[in-house]
């Protein structure tokens, strides 16, 4: 299931009957290490992406978890409970963002922003099977009993951000302080990832409440700028927040007006 052909991942369990486990071996299955084992009996399917090697997620049969490593395969935590049984599951081969989760029975959940929040998308689905394939962002499809379904996806823009790429390819993480600071009503925030990663750029009020989401999504490795129009707030201290890979920073700025 990796791009690579020397490290692969097996994974199940007896149907039933105790727990299921993960395998991962990085030299074309001479030697295997257990990496995970499940709550369940069951681990039905694994997803992984080209954007980003350290990203793989897993489903459970006769559980509700999902789970996700994000170092390669060396070990998986849980990071979200459904309301049924796992089954099938992918990662949009597009856009590493977009996750789809389903289950044996009639049920699937969608996340667009990289597993933090997922929606149920199992209205006009029945039968059996729960596979899932998403070629790109525009065909998504569920494989239930004999019928084949495709979600009919409509996609937002949100507004009051723009960003733009600095050409170059940084040696470091890197988050600048924004400017001006303080600002009146926008400010520009700059980043710079070495690695094409999933990027989370977010701001947060002084009680640590979400106010703006900047930017959630794959991005090449680059520098990036990034004008914030904060009309629709307060004045205030707000802080702003980066996650990508095993980089995280945080700064504080100050909107007046």
């Amino acid at each position: 299931m990796h791009d690579s052909s020397k490290i692969l991942f097996v994974a199940d369990g007896i149907t039933g009957s105790g727990q299921a486990k993960v395998f991962k071996s990085v030299n074309g299955g001479v030697n295997w290490t257990d990496v995970h084992t499940a709550a369940s009996s069951e681990i039905p399917s694994m997803a992984n992406t080209v954007f980003d090697q350290s990203l793989i997620w897993t489903t459970e049969w006769s559980g509700s978890t999902i789970y996700r490593s994000t170092n390669h395969g060396d070990n998986f935590s849980v990071h979200h409970n459904n309301t049924f049984s796992g089954w099938g599951s992918d990662i949009c081969h597009e856009d590493p963002t977009l996750l789809i989760t389903g289950s044996w029975g009639a049920s699937a959940v969608i996340s667009l922003n990289a597993g933090a929040n997922w929606t149920n998308i199992s209205s006009g689905l029945g039968g059996h099977g729960g596979g899932i394939m998403i070629p790109d962002r525009g065909y998504i499809l569920c494989h239930q009993g004999s019928n084949v379904y495709k979600l009919n996806a409509t996609y937002s823009v949100i507004t009051g951000v723009s960003e733009n790429t600095i050409s170059g390819i940084p040696n470091d993480f890197m988050l600048s302080q924004n400017y001006p600071n303080p600002f009146n009503p926008s400010t520009k925030i700059n980043f710079s990832i070495p690695n094409s990663s999933i990027v989370v750029l977010k701001i947060y009020n002084e009680l640590g409440a979400e106010v703006a989401s900047l930017v959630d999504g794959y991005r090449n490795a680059g520098s990036y700028e990034v004008n914030f129009d904060a009309s629709g707030l307060s004045s205030g201290i707000y802080f702003y927040k980066i996650q990508t890979g095993s980089f995280s920073e945080t700064k504080k700025m100050m909107l007046i007006k």
